[in-house]
């Protein structure tokens, strides 16, 4: 579990103002930040200003797992934040299949909202990189190729239109 990972390739992030996620290979585990009450305008600079909200039971773990089990294979390469609040975009490669996988899971209830899979060329001078979105878009996914709206998991620009398609046989309605 990430308990037992090394330290130093542990990954952690604070999202949307309260949200902390940590994560390691294949886990990743959330919990939420809560202002700490011991903290006075006396208290020495080692109190914090915030601590992790207690789980149910006191003595449990305040963080929690998401709600996915990635395979042994599966690394977690990053996390990146959409415009929605605590909707998060992960980002995971399965190096046996070497399948690229974007996750848009929803931490306030531990679902996957969105799920886009693709098998990079690498061959490809340029890697593919999540790209933060505007407004209420869930970002979007560049490739030298492709612009691939996270959201709906279209492409929305592609450098290779010509598809050698006759005009004559094929209608476009």
């Amino acid at each position: 579990m990430l308990e037992n990972k090394d330290p130093s390739r542990i990954y952690s992030k604070i999202f949307c103002e309260n949200l902390v996620v940590m994560y390691c290979g294949k886990y990743v585990k959330y919990g939420r930040l809560i202002p700490n009450k011991k903290k006075t305008k006396k208290s020495p600079k080692e109190v914090m200003d915030l601590m992790l909200l207690p789980g149910k039971d006191k003595k449990k773990n305040p963080l929690s797992m998401m709600n996915v089990t990635f395979g042994e294979s599966i690394e977690v390469i990053k996390i990146v934040e959409t415009a929605k609040k605590n909707v998060l975009q992960i980002e995971a490669f399965d190096h046996r299949e070497k399948i690229l996988s974007i996750i848009t899971w929803d931490f306030d209830e531990n679902v996957e909202v969105n799920l886009k899979q693709c098998v990079p060329n690498p061959d490809d001078s340029v890697a593919y990189n999540i790209v933060k979105g505007m407004n209420l878009k869930m970002n979007y996914l560049i490739n030298q190729h492709h612009v691939i709206d996270l959201e709906y998991n279209i492409p929305i620009r592609q450098t290779s239109v010509d598809q050698q398609l006759d005009p004559e046989c094929v209608s476009y309605i």
